[in-house]
């Protein structure tokens, strides 16, 4: 794109120089991840519920090493890694505006009776330190651990972070034990455990809303799962009411609402379309859009084609993949409508990767349903993903095609 999407920001921040001195790129290959290797021995898990899980804890981590408070999440961090974060910046009073620009997963392996998984985070934060702060971007990578006997939790508590043990929020004891059951809980036996951190990149940077960037990616082929023909037979036969066409008109619904609600900042109008971690990110950015005095205006939007790359589906979620090409002008003006950087007028073509999730068992929904698929009434959703009459949470995909992830042409490994 011409100017910044939300993803684009936090790209942007990640590898400027690359970005603007080529638009010619290559993709190093790179095998696809084994999720089957945790499968087979955990039913129960979820690559969905697993990336939800890691988006939070890395939030929530980043956040108590500004307030000292890291000992709360002592479930989940290994000693070595609770002294690294606390040494991470001296001086330190307070991290906020935690946002996810990207999670990669680099590998997934079992060694003995052990699980690994490789994790690499884009993320912007702000840090203060005292009454100076300062904006940063920086790319971590944690290896997360677990015992290979575990099995995972339900969608309702794997994201919970309180007490494995009763179910308490979590005050731990100078000991390490919970204030309220008395247990400890050794890390990486009763959940995941952060094992290992390395800060690949961490810069301070500027307010990026006026910047100007090419996209970059878009000679780059499509990569398709290689499974991706016999997963497609297997999620159709498992689904007797799936209708292609159907799928792919909800998923071009959902592309066109987002680019409006994102010009207009409104964020009811975005809500109802994308899974929480997702709305926190895009929700993030148009407030600092506000804050501001600046507006992205994105128009004469158009899908020149949605190649669908991937099925994937566990116990409880139903996930796909597409690659879209699609064209739209993109600037952004301050409040008095002069233009900051962009061009009203001229239209850029770019493609992304997007992946939808929706619950087992739902039903297929119609391109433009404008009713609550659990109580029927006409669809008011709050800023927490739930329906106002019924209460239904209606983003975690339970009942219908969500957005949960956007990546980038050059980032996305299949």
């Amino acid at each position: 794109m011409l100017c910044l999407s939300p993803v684009g920001i936090i790209m942007l921040y990640r590898s400027r120089n690359d970005r603007l001195n080529s638009t010619l790129i290559q993709r190093v290959p790179q095998k696809p991840v084994d999720w089957d290797l945790i499968c087979r021995g955990d039913p129960n898990f979820s690559h969905v519920l697993f990336r939800d899980f890691a988006y939070t804890l890395f939030a929530k981590v980043h956040e108590a090493r500004g307030n000292q408070n890291l000992a709360r999440f002592g479930q989940f961090l290994c000693p070595k890694v609770h002294e690294d974060l606390q040494s991470m910046a001296p001086g330190l009073t307070d991290v906020s505006g935690v946002i996810v620009g990207s999670l990669n997963v680099r590998s997934v392996k079992i060694e003995g009776r052990t699980i690994q998984i490789r994790l690499v985070f884009d993320a912007n934060y702000t840090e203060h330190f005292g009454s100076r702060t300062r904006s940063v971007y920086g790319r971590h990578m944690w290896w997360l651990e677990r015992d290979a006997a575990l099995q995972s939790l339900p969608p309702e508590t794997i994201s919970a972070l309180d007490c494995l043990g009763c179910g308490s929020s979590f005050e731990p004891t100078a000991e390490g034990r919970c204030a309220h059951c008395g247990e400890y809980l050794e890390p990486g036996k009763h959940h995941w455990m952060v094992h290992y951190t390395s800060l690949g990149e961490e810069r301070e940077v500027g307010p990026a809303l006026t910047t100007s960037v090419p996209d970059v990616g878009l000679n780059l082929p499509t990569l398709y799962s290689p499974d991706y023909h016999g997963e497609r037979e297997r999620f159709e036969q498992e689904h007797p009411d799936f209708k292609f066409e159907a799928m792919t008109y909800r998923f071009r619904h959902i592309f066109f609402e987002l680019q409006e609600a994102w010009s207009t900042q409104d964020l009811e109008r975005l809500r109802p379309f994308e899974t929480d971690s997702l709305f926190q990110n895009h929700s993030y950015w148009v407030r600092e859009y506000q804050k501001q005095g600046l507006r992205n205006e994105l128009s004469q939007v158009r899908i020149q084609n949605l190649e669908v790359v991937k099925f994937r589906s566990d116990k409880y979620y139903d996930s796909v993949t597409c690659r879209i090409f699609a064209s739209m002008t993109d600037c952004t003006r301050w409040t008095n409508g002069a233009i900051a950087c962009g061009n009203p007028s001229l239209p850029k073509q770019f493609s992304e990767y997007w992946t939808f999730v929706r619950g087992r068992g739902a039903v297929e929904s119609k391109e433009e349903d404008s009713n609550c698929p659990n109580c029927g009434v006409e669809l008011q959703i709050n800023m927490a993903g739930e329906c106002e009459f019924c209460a239904s949470k209606l983003t975690s995909g339970r009942f219908g095609w969500v957005l949960s992830e956007i990546q980038q042409d050059e980032e996305y490994r299949g």
